[in-house]
């Protein structure tokens, strides 16, 4: 019987690949991660494990990406092979009679071993994202009230998980997508050639194949899932923060003397909660900065003043949240606030950032027909005006977003920086 250590590692451990469940290991995971079940009580766990996978799938797949980009085929798949083992992908196999299939019989392992690792991943990113879509599924019924505020780590975690979500088969699928598409021609002489060398098809063959299939279109595909499996709360989530987000972003206030001081109050976000709290202390938020000494101050008062606003820790990640939510769900723009709380961060947003060197342009993947913006947004005046929105904020950002960048990381770099330096020379 394994030691808890042991159990404990194998727990925290990546979901290996396998062609058969393994009982040694199924019992060693929670319930909420059994395929088909979620529990509530167990969904912390299981935000936990999947978001330490999918940092890993993404390192895999951006690896594979490059690799099949600069891998040369010809030498292992002629080209008559080649454009078979794709035109006829899923359902038909290539056959004996092809021109150059005997170069290709014989370079069976050799294929096998250079696909076998972009196999691997497939079948790995397809067990996750069922996963994933059904602990977002069960976050979004669970939830109550999405505030941001109060629950900075449950909300947090639940659209951090859906903007993973989206980034991983965002780039999985710029390697699926097209006719040319490399990654299906791994996939498939990968499988025709275990059919060869071992008699049979490769585990996970049928998931891996409606995988690849499906993700022809990865944003058309992540929107079907999100909008019938998870139905994402971005906009119950987001809007409230739309004031405290503009006020934020404004560079003025990332220069400001209060932020990131260790000696002074840090200056309260419009529509904050600690505003509020602020207002409802006798005498306002005016007394909090009436130049009384802090020892003459109630401890409310000082703990009022000295709170942090939970967004500026997290103010790059709820853009992203923000962009990558409306865009798997877009059917949220309908709700109140929604579409100006997506124009206001698009206009400091010029590329969407998915891994490392690959982003892409969310101002065109917001670019629809009339008739799909009207399925988007319910009203008919919104809806008419959102394509001119998407367009403006598009030349707003190309103008000015660049140098708003530079400007509030240089200032949050020399802030840093000073705390950093005041924390070193402060006593312990």
């Amino acid at each position: 019987r394994p030691s808890r250590r042991a159990a404990s590692v194998r727990l925290r451990s990546p979901l290996s690949y396998r062609a058969k469940p393994d009982p040694a290991r199924s019992h060693l995971l929670p319930p909420s991660m059994s395929i088909g079940h979620f529990d509530a009580s167990h969904s912390a766990e299981a935000l936990s494990i999947l978001e330490d996978e999918v940092q890993s799938l993404l390192g895999r797949a951006h690896k594979a990406r490059r690799e099949l980009v600069e891998f040369a085929f010809a030498p292992l798949l002629p080209d008559k092979v080649a454009r078979k083992l794709v035109e006829r992908f899923p359902e038909g196999a290539l056959r004996e009679g092809v021109v150059g299939f005997d170069s290709f019989a014989r370079s069976g392992e050799a294929v096998l071993g250079a696909f076998g690792d972009w196999y691997s991943l497939l079948v790995h990113a397809a067990e996750w994202r069922e996963l994933s879509l059904q602990l977002l599924a069960s976050l979004s019924r669970e939830l109550g009230a999405l505030n941001f505020e109060l629950s900075p780590l449950a909300v947090g975690g639940y659209l951090e998980l859906a903007c993973q979500h989206a980034r991983l088969f965002l780039l999985l699928g710029s390697v699926l997508a097209g006719p040319d598409s490399k990654g299906r021609l791994a996939a498939a002489a990968y499988c025709r050639m275990h059919q060869l060398v071992r008699l049979s098809e490769p585990p996970g063959w049928l998931d891996v194949s409606r995988f690849i299939v499906e993700f022809e279109r990865p944003l058309s595909r992540l929107q079907a899932d999100f909008t019938s499996r998870v139905r994402l709360r971005v906009a119950d989530a987001l809007v409230p923060l739309s004031p405290q987000l503009a006020a934020a972003s404004d560079p003025a206030y990332l220069r400001s003397e209060a932020v990131l001081s260790p000696l002074c109050p840090p200056p309260k976000l419009p529509g904050s909660a600690a505003a509020a709290a602020a207002a409802a202390v006798p005498g306002g938020s005016g007394s909090l900065r009436s130049g009384r000494p802090s020892e003459e101050r109630s401890s409310e008062e000082r703990d009022v003043a000295h709170e942090p606003p939970p967004l500026l820790a997290h103010l790059g990640r709820v853009r992203l949240w923000a962009v990558y939510g409306f865009l798997l769900c877009p059917e949220e723009l309908s709700q109140p606030g929604a579409v100006e709380l997506l124009v206001a961060v698009l206009r400091g947003m010029y590329v969407l950032p998915v891994y490392a060197d690959y982003s892409i342009l969310p101002h065109t993947e917001f670019e629809a027909e009339a008739k799909v913006v009207a399925r988007w947004i319910a009203k008919k005046e919104d809806a008419k005006r959102f394509p001119g929105l998407i367009r403006e904020s598009r030349l707003a950002a190309f103008r000015h977003a660049p140098a708003a960048r530079a400007s509030a990381r240089a200032s949050l770099c020399t802030k840093l920086s000073l705390l950093l330096s005041h924390a070193l020379d402060s006593p312990t």
